[in-house]
């Protein structure tokens, strides 16, 4: 139980380094952090650790190549809701109407 005890903090801690050391990429004038596989990403970009795009520079994770935050691991969002359908639903035809009685 002490062994319990004792590992449950050191593997927390080792997890929160290995999710805060992750390097991203940031340039001045940008207010968003990538990773080196963006589009918007450019050979002037400074890579840095997560942690400091985020809390020293205050730099929020980039809308279109989903860098890793916090919240995330590996750059997927855990704990979202699925996207939608994007196809149209089929509408049904109004039942036909009976001819006088």
């Amino acid at each position: 139980m002490k062994k319990i005890l004792f590992l449950l903090p050191v593997c927390i801690f080792l997890f929160s380094i290995r999710v805060f050391s992750q390097t991203v990429y940031v340039n001045q004038t940008g207010n968003c952090y990538h990773t080196n596989k963006c589009q918007l990403y450019t050979k002037n970009f400074e890579a840095v650790p997560l942690w400091k795009a985020m809390n020293a520079y205050g730099k929020k994770p980039c809308p279109k190549c989903h860098p890793p935050t916090k919240e995330t691991k590996g750059g997927k969002k855990t704990g979202t809701k699925p996207k939608k359908a994007t196809a149209h639903p089929v509408k049904t035809p109004a039942p036909a109407k009976k001819k006088g009685t």
